[in-house]
């Protein structure tokens, strides 16, 4: 028969297989793949793969995520409320009716009648506030300090309706827009804040869009009369 390798032979050739087989239990990579190089794939070299980790955000961040979540939250809010708002009332105005009188039909013309109901809305945060104060906040502050803004803000609300009786409510809601130069300018004066070029830029935009809107309405009014 044939012989055999030699007993010197046999030692070193099973301390090699012994060696690879360490090896390959090390990085998880089969016997076979040691014969076969092409057998060893990417995910055998580079190990298990792992899901990357997210990095953690401090709880600045996280406060400071949470106040500019419910800022475009509030500004959404006050977007949509505030075109429902305008649309509402012009359909309410310009629904016609019969009087007790009889007649012809007749638009709903009543414009402090509209803002009244508006202000029984806003009289409801009242709940809101007094909600909050029985839960613990009692922040102290002088009522009457709010006065004087409240008068102007009904006198405004009661101007502006009667003015949407007269036009569309595209171009009052565009020439309430306008309300933005004045909050600006006057915070500039009364309250010493700076306003940088590209505020006072922004404002003259929206004066110019304004401008542009009103004068727009003036020339379509005297056609709509005569036609």
């Amino acid at each position: 028969g044939h012989a055999g390798p030699p007993a010197s032979l046999e030692m070193p050739l099973l301390a090699s297989k012994k060696d690879n087989a360490t090896s390959a239990a090390a990085h998880h990579v089969p016997i076979s793949a040691h014969h076969n190089p092409s057998a060893v794939t990417v995910s055998h070299l580079a190990g298990p793969y792992r899901a990357p980790v997210p990095p953690s955000l401090s709880e600045v961040e996280i406060q400071e995520l949470r106040k500019q979540t419910r800022q475009c939250m509030l500004a959404v809010g006050m977007f949509l409320s505030g075109t429902a708002n305008t649309i509402t009332i012009k359909a309410a105005m310009s629904t016609l009716a019969v009087g007790r009188d009889g007649g012809e039909p007749r638009p709903f013309d009543h414009p402090f009648v509209v803002a009244g109901f508006m202000f029984v809305g806003e009289i409801s945060c009242l709940l809101v506030h007094y909600m909050t104060r029985a839960r613990g906040c009692r922040k102290r502050y002088n009522t009457n300090v709010c006065a004087l803004p409240a008068m102007f803000d009904i006198s405004a609300t009661c101007i502006m309706y009667v003015g949407l009786t007269m036009t569309t409510a595209t171009t009052m809601q565009m020439m309430r827009g306008t309300v933005v130069f004045f909050t600006g300018l006057f915070s500039a004066l009364f309250l010493k804040r700076r306003l940088w070029p590209f505020h006072w830029c922004a404002l003259f935009s929206v004066c110019v869009g304004a401008a542009v809107v009103g004068y727009a309405s003036l020339l379509v009014a005297p056609a709509e009369a005569g036609g």
